[in-house]
């Protein structure tokens, strides 16, 4: 769950919807990136960037994705092997 983007939605009232369409996606795919089931694309991740003037970042969302950093989760899969 990424808790600081659900955290910087609420404090500004913002809905998810509003939220989407100030970055160019739907109000769907924000509680995607919130829920931690979907990363946002990089030209997105750009957008959410300067929306939020740098309070949310790339690295926001990668930790976030299902709990473990994708370079984690390769890690993990290797030592499972």
């Amino acid at each position: 769950m990424n808790k600081k983007l659900k955290a910087w939605l609420k404090e500004r009232e913002l809905t998810t919807d509003e939220f989407g369409r100030l970055i160019g996606v739907s109000g769907s795919e924000v509680r995607r990136y919130i829920q931690g089931t979907r990363q946002p694309r990089v030209e997105v991740m750009r957008r959410i960037i300067d929306v939020t003037r740098g309070n949310l970042r790339a690295d926001d969302f990668l930790a976030s994705h299902a709990g473990v950093h994708p370079k984690q989760r390769a890690a993990d899969a290797r030592t499972a092997a």
